[in-house]
């Protein structure tokens, strides 16, 4: 029976805690809020203002880099520069799967990411 009065202690401070802690932040926002209770314009979104970031060259990409996109590690990195060396610059990303570097599920992850420049 200890053990029951003590969980129950327990679960009636955590249910006492939740409305407080809502609470607690509802007084934050409101005291944010400039005179007159409305809120202040919102910015517009940094991701439609921002430039577009030029995709990553397939043909220049160094292995770090080439590591830095999704579904893509160390090995896979190493084969494709290295298949780059060998076989010459890559034509488009789609050179990727014809090469057997990438399954086609990685290149569809990073198609916008990448290029092949001249």
């Amino acid at each position: 029976m200890p053990r029951f009065r003590l969980r129950a202690a327990v679960l009636g401070t955590l249910v006492a805690a939740v409305p407080v802690a809502v609470g607690a932040a509802v007084l934050r926002r409101l005291r944010r809020l400039p005179p007159g209770g409305a809120p202040a314009p919102i910015a517009p979104d940094l991701a439609e203002s921002a430039p577009a970031t030029a995709p990553l060259d397939l043909n220049a990409a160094t292995v770090e880099q080439l590591q830095a996109l999704p579904g893509i590690g160390p090995a896979r990195a190493r084969r494709i520069v290295e298949s780059r060396e060998a076989d010459g610059p890559f034509g488009s990303p789609d050179d990727l799967v014809d090469r057997g570097l990438l399954p086609a599920s990685v290149l569809q992850q990073i198609r916008e990411a990448v290029a092949a420049g001249p």
